[in-house]
């Protein structure tokens, strides 16, 4: 599934920050993924929310694409927050392993690295559209 240009309507905040942090994401074209970050790529993240809500995706060089409810893939990597830490990661204000180190956000400690990547590009990317770039 390819990244949406708007957001359904009916979406959950998980689904609306992560869509917003598609779009940036296609703007940077691949220029933050540095060596270190490759890992992250073309993997399956599933982030949840306490509430409920589930948003999968794949992170590729230049694009989300996100998968369809019920996918058959096994996720790489699950990350499972409250709505108010996702808040404040997508400001970026917080990174995902910032929360992971509070101790809200337990997780398999196989997936550490991914995590760690993915925070790093995500945090990244949601302060680069606080420039403007969106």
């Amino acid at each position: 599934m390819q990244t949406p240009a708007t957001p359904d309507p009916n979406a959950g905040p998980l689904y609306i920050g992560l869509s917003r942090f598609a779009r940036l994401w296609s703007v940077q074209r691949g220029r933050l993924v540095s060596a270190r970050l490759e890992g992250a790529l073309g993997r399956a993240i599933r982030c949840e929310s306490t509430t409920g809500e589930i948003v999968e995706f794949c992170l590729r060089r230049e694009q989300l694409d996100f998968e369809s409810e019920g996918s058959p893939r096994t996720p790489h990597a699950t990350i499972r927050m409250n709505p108010k830490d996702w808040s404040r990661v997508f400001t970026g204000e917080l990174h995902v392993m910032a929360i992971i180190l509070a101790g809200r956000a337990p997780f398999p400690k196989d997936q550490r690295r991914l995590l760690m990547q993915f925070s790093m590009l995500l945090q990244t990317t949601m302060l680069s559209g606080t420039a403007g770039n969106e």
